[in-house]
């Protein structure tokens, strides 16, 4: 959106979201609607927040803060993240349980520094519920720490058998969040062939024997060119019991 015409643009935006018919764009790794990424790459004004505000309003389980956090991440220059992690702030500074509790699962879904002080917050003696969600959005940030080093491990390991290993392991932990990084990292592929990283149209050219064992090294490098297999990325948010609301207080 044009920060002279913001005002325009989120009208059109609202017409749009109205109609129940026509061509929608959807980003082809995320499985996001891209009018909806647009939205987050928008110059932070007035206007846009209460946007933004009615997104994360809009949110009513993990999942649905999981694909915030990836509209967000999507474009870092935008000025989302600064709303975000104002909010975030708040929210941890917040009386009610329900505000600290969503703060902390956002934090889960972010990208964050490995040395982050709330990554190692102790958990293990307190059964509360805020530390509960707390566990577990500090798994999550680690699985998505693991998942990129899983990746980069196949994408640099030179021992075929190795590479498969760390490709296995990275499908296993991966959640959609690796379409973030995983372009860059794919691009290592391209140099260890010798020739200069293209830009990809889509990170889901993978090579499909990839997915049953290792192929000969000039395979494994032609792995941005040649596909008949989408990667199997899960929608939802792999080894989580809870894909609905470990952020909400259960009252039965």
């Amino acid at each position: 959106m044009k920060s002279d015409r913001i005002s325009d643009a989120i009208a059109l935006y609202r017409i749009l979201g109205t109609l129940g018919y026509g061509v929608r764009i959807i980003d082809a790794d995320t499985q996001l609607k891209q009018l909806d990424i647009d939205v987050f790459a928008s110059p932070d004004t007035p206007e846009t927040r209460f946007l933004w505000d009615e997104g994360l309003a809009a949110c009513s389980s993990d999942l649905g803060l999981l694909e915030l956090a990836i509209k967000i991440r999507c474009s870092p220059g935008g000025g989302s993240r600064k709303w975000i992690d104002e909010l975030i702030a708040q929210g941890l500074q917040a009386e009610s349980a329900y505000d600290q509790a969503r703060a902390v699962s956002l934090r889960g879904f972010l990208d964050a520094e490995a040395d982050a002080e709330w990554l190692t917050e102790p958990t293990t003696d307190d059964d509360s519920w805020y530390r509960s969600v707390l566990r577990i959005a500090q798994r999550r940030a680690k699985s998505e720490r693991d998942a990129r080093h899983w990746f980069k491990k196949f994408c640099e390991g030179t021992d075929l058998d190795e590479a498969w290993a760390a490709f296995r392991l990275f499908l296993s932990i991966a959640d959609r969040r690796c379409w973030l990084w995983c372009h860059e990292e794919l691009a290592v592929l391209v140099r260890q062939a010798g020739g200069s990283a293209p830009k990809v149209h889509s990170a889901r050219t993978f090579c499909s024997n990839w997915s049953m064992g290792p192929p000969s090294l000039a395979r494994k490098a032609s792995v941005l060119k040649v596909s008949s297999l989408s990667l199997p990325i899960p929608q939802t948010i792999p080894g989580d019991h809870s894909n609905g609301f470990s952020w909400l207080p259960h009252i039965l």
